[in-house]
């Protein structure tokens, strides 16, 4: 069976009118080098000079995205002079910055009860001089708790809910399939692979852009438990 990267969480880059819904768990993940960086456990914090720091780890890596304020509708360019700056620390503690020589962009999408939501990407170099570019994509974030806030996290109204609750439902599946593998035995893998498909198509069906999801169904093979 062929193991797969699950795709970023981009609950706003598929766009639709419905309520506001609401999650018990904040994320911040993105696209690094072809592999998924995902933490569920972000934090946003207010620095002494007025700027907002949001924050994330995975594992040994850990993603941090500074802006100068955090105005809904407002997008931010790292690079340059800019306050704005973006960075990423590898497992093997390389740090790689926007600092001068990079560039990217971060859209805050929402900002209500201490909790801040958007989208960004960037290319970084090694401590932001020259080097090879490390490239973060299709990033997203939402719900992350600013100053301590907490509670269920709302998602903004313009975007599709019963979309955003499909792609959760997905991310988890996926999670459970890719832990089925390295502990599973070959029923249990099969069971996860079968319920992940399932989510997968919840996705598509409720999402006006799934190309992500619908390339990772069409490599997905649960008859083949090895």
């Amino acid at each position: 069976m062929k193991r797969l990267i699950l795709p970023v969480l981009a609950i706003f880059i598929m766009a639709g009118c419905s309520d506001d819904v609401n999650f018990n768990t904040p994320s911040i993940q993105g696209m690094v080098g072809g592999h998924l960086f995902h933490s569920m456990d972000p934090v946003g914090q207010t620095n002494g000079n007025g700027t907002l720091t949001i924050k994330g780890e995975d594992g040994s890596q850990s993603i941090a995205l500074t802006i100068s304020s955090a105005n809904i509708g407002q997008e931010y360019e790292f690079g340059g002079d800019s306050e704005n700056v973006a960075t990423f620390q590898t497992s093997d503690g390389v740090l790689y910055s926007t600092d001068t020589a990079g560039v990217g962009t971060l859209k805050v999408k929402g900002n209500e009860n201490n909790q801040i939501s958007g989208t960004f990407y960037f290319y970084a170099t090694p401590n932001g001089g020259e080097g090879d570019t490390l490239n973060i994509s299709q990033g997203a974030f939402f719900g992350v708790p600013v100053g301590g806030a907490g509670g269920d996290v709302g998602v903004p109204g313009d975007v599709d809910a019963d979309c955003v609750q499909a792609i959760l439902n997905a991310t988890q599946a996926g999670e459970e399939w890719q832990d089925a593998q390295e502990n599973g035995s070959a029923e249990e893998i099969q069971e996860a692979c079968e319920n992940y498909k399932a989510a997968i198509e919840n996705v598509i069906e409720n999402c006006d852009d799934a190309a992500d999801w619908e390339e990772i169904l069409d490599n997905l093979d649960c008859d083949d438990a090895n």
